[in-house]
């Protein structure tokens, strides 16, 4: 049995399904609803439906998902990958700001979104600045989700 851990210890619950229950995500960039103050977008490639690889990246401070998907995006397009860019909810992400607890939250919110409308094959976290400190801490603390954490 696995016991929960809470967000302020940086573990995330979500985890993909093998097979997603949702209507699945068209092509293009989608906002996701995941309540207020919680804001996500996740970019799906053109091309075959089946599992994809999923890279979740972080904007450093004072960014947004918008700017995350411009840095990455592209690439991760050209190679068949979604990307879920979600947008601290303060000025940066909680860790920085004194500590897990609702960004963590809200990332968790988003994977669940994804994976019940994406199948996805493998996953990988990064980010730019404290948003890859940000990668480097949620990627550690969730080594059973993330097969790769890529700081800028």
């Amino acid at each position: 049995m696995t016991v929960p851990r809470p967000a302020a210890e940086g573990r995330l619950d979500s985890r993909p399904a093998s097979t997603p229950t949702g209507v699945p995500l068209p092509a293009g960039v989608h906002r996701l609803t995941l309540g207020p103050g919680a804001e996500a977008l996740v970019a799906v490639p053109a091309g075959d439906v089946g599992p994809r690889p999923l890279l979740v990246f972080f904007h450093g401070a004072g960014g947004s998902a918008e700017q995350s998907l411009r840095a990455v995006g592209e690439a991760a397009a050209a190679r068949g990958a979604l990307v879920l860019a979600p947008t601290s909810v303060d000025r940066t992400w909680d860790l920085i700001a004194g500590g897990l607890g609702r960004d963590v939250a809200v990332l968790d919110a988003a994977l669940d979104e994804v994976g019940a409308r994406a199948e996805v094959s493998r996953a990988a976290v990064g980010g730019f600045s404290d948003g890859a400190s940000y990668a480097l801490s949620l990627g550690l603390a969730n080594g059973d989700l993330f097969d790769a954490v890529l700081a800028f």
